[in-house]
């Protein structure tokens, strides 16, 4: 869950602020400090502590207008729709930003339905990676009982080994073989 988006102009000037919940510490006024101010904005997140929260900080800019647009989230979250929603509000807000503004209420509705259909792709292509098809669900069967019954071929041949004594080397060696073979041919399988 995204916690704040902030946009301002390099001067200072916040021209629109959304929060989810009240930040603690000043997590952006510590990237301005110690990553803005200071020409690192070549970095790809900055990450702030403030007692028991750890923030993780994503941005973008504009240069041509002198906008800055900060995404603000726990640390502990790996949210993958940030930086498509950075460079989606950047788009936006710019063609909306007039230089005399300083305000921009109505932005507002604009960037929930652009963080709320963000988070539907993030969903909804989550679900479509941890999905398995039929297809591979059958393969990772299939390759699983082979190996089980390779497994089981070697295992057998080791309990021939010791019962038969040193006669039954030729023999475990065919067996050795052909255990290689069903192994050769699960990985085949995976092809």
């Amino acid at each position: 869950m995204l916690d704040n988006f902030t946009i301002f102009a390099r001067g200072g000037i916040i021209l629109f602020s959304w929060s989810a919940v009240s930040l603690k510490g000043s997590p952006i006024d510590a990237l301005i400090q110690a990553v803005l101010l200071e020409e690192r904005s070549g970095q790809a997140s900055f990450h702030h502590s403030s007692g028991s929260s750890k923030y993780t900080l994503k941005w973008t800019f504009n240069n041509d207008l002198g906008l800055v647009f900060v995404a603000v989230y726990q640390s502990i979250l790996q949210l993958l729709y940030v930086d498509e929603l950075l460079k989606q509000v950047r788009d936006i807000f710019s063609e909306k930003h007039r230089p005399a503004r300083f305000s921009y209420p109505e932005f507002e509705d604009e960037f929930q339905r652009l963080l709320v259909s963000a988070e539907k792709k993030a969903i909804e292509s989550k679900k479509h990676r941890s999905t398995p098809t039929a297809t591979q669900a059958l393969q990772k069967g299939m390759n699983g009982s082979s190996q089980q019954n390779g497994s089981k071929k070697a295992n057998q041949s080791k309990g021939g080994l010791s019962g038969k004594g040193g006669s039954a080397g030729g023999t475990a060696g065919v067996t050795s073989d052909s255990s290689s073979d069903s192994e050769k041919t699960s990985g085949d399988d995976k092809d």
